[in-house]
């Protein structure tokens, strides 16, 4: 258990403080990363994972106003908790800062996987993910599911959640790139045909992802 913690936290360095007070704890282990990013991660993973078990169809289209405005929102009190609590208007704690992550990773998930497939794919179906009632509502309780598993059980099994932030991580930072390599490679915009090209493509992000946590691990173990 040791060894993976060790790997893990080097890979949670990448993009996170790891500072001792605003990470979850049992029994003395820490979550390879802090409560807010463990709490973003984990709800970009497993939303996504719920978005398409859910759905299971290749679906792509610009967020409405409604949901843009609604992420925003989300996004915009996260970073209302960080002020405030860094004035110390207020004391947070690891609850709120991982409630409020989470909510931001869950939020992010279904518009991101719209943006890539708008980008990447050659056909689909032109139709945002959860516009129906039953499958939203489902999303919803799903995430409620999971952010009140992880509450109850990262001291039981914090390897899985902390593999679970790492992955997470690695997934949105995938999911950013291949956004940003096919919005400004516009010859191979939309020319995503098959499952296999796009497969290659999403092994291709992920790659990079893994080494982008890597190296910015690596760089700050350097500096320090």
């Amino acid at each position: 258990m040791t060894v993976i913690l060790k790997i893990l936290n080097f890979f949670g360095a990448g993009l996170c403080h790891q500072q001792a007070s605003r990470s979850f704890e049992f029994d003395g282990l820490y979550m390879p990363m802090c409560s807010r990013c463990t709490g973003i991660y984990i709800g970009f993973l497993f939303s996504l994972a719920a978005v398409l078990i859910i759905e299971r169809r290749t679906k792509g289209e610009f967020p409405s106003v409604k949901t843009a405005l609604v992420t925003i929102g989300i996004i915009l009190i996260m970073g209302l908790d960080v002020v405030v609590s860094t004035l110390k208007i207020y004391s947070s704690n690891n609850y709120i800062r991982c409630i409020t992550g989470f909510l931001v990773g869950w939020f992010l998930a279904p518009v991101m996987l719209s943006l890539k497939n708008i980008l990447m794919w050659e056909k689909l179906i032109k139709k945002p993910y959860l516009n129906s009632k039953k499958y939203f509502f489902i999303w919803l309780v799903c995430g409620i599911t999971v952010i009140v598993a992880f509450m109850f059980s990262y001291g039981k099994i914090l390897i899985f959640w902390g593999f679970s932030s790492i992955l997470g991580t690695i997934t949105m930072i995938a999911f950013v790139a291949l956004i940003l390599f096919f919005a400004v490679c516009r010859k191979l915009a939309n020319s995503i045909n098959s499952w296999k090209y796009y497969f290659l493509s999403l092994a291709a992000g992920v790659a990079a992802g893994t080494g982008f946590l890597g190296l910015f691990s690596a760089v700050r173990e350097f500096l320090i």
